[in-house]
């Protein structure tokens, strides 16, 4: 939906899409006490291995939107909590 970008004249295409593929990978972890690396990645759009991955996740946990631990072993998130989103016509 390129008119839904173009109509936003305070935040640029690449903001907007950095914040829906925050609150993606928000959505993904909700409700979860682990969420794999694999499950992040297609959340986010991003390939499952790489420091790409970690750094969207990192990004997430530093703006409070997750809260959690990165086990780069078990190649999980561990999700202690989650913000809420609610979406309605208010």
């Amino acid at each position: 939906h390129a008119a839904f970008f173009d109509a936003n004249p305070t935040l640029s295409k690449a903001e907007l899409l950095t914040k829906m593929r925050l609150l993606s990978l928000v959505s993904a972890a909700e409700d979860r006490e682990s969420l794999p690396f694999a499950e992040a990645a297609k959340a986010l759009g991003v390939t499952e291995s790489g420091v790409k991955l970690e750094m969207w996740i990192i990004r997430a946990i530093s703006q409070g939107l997750i809260t959690g631990k990165l086990d780069q072993l078990s190649k999980t998130l561990s999700v202690t909590g989650t913000v809420s989103r609610t979406f309605g016509p208010k």
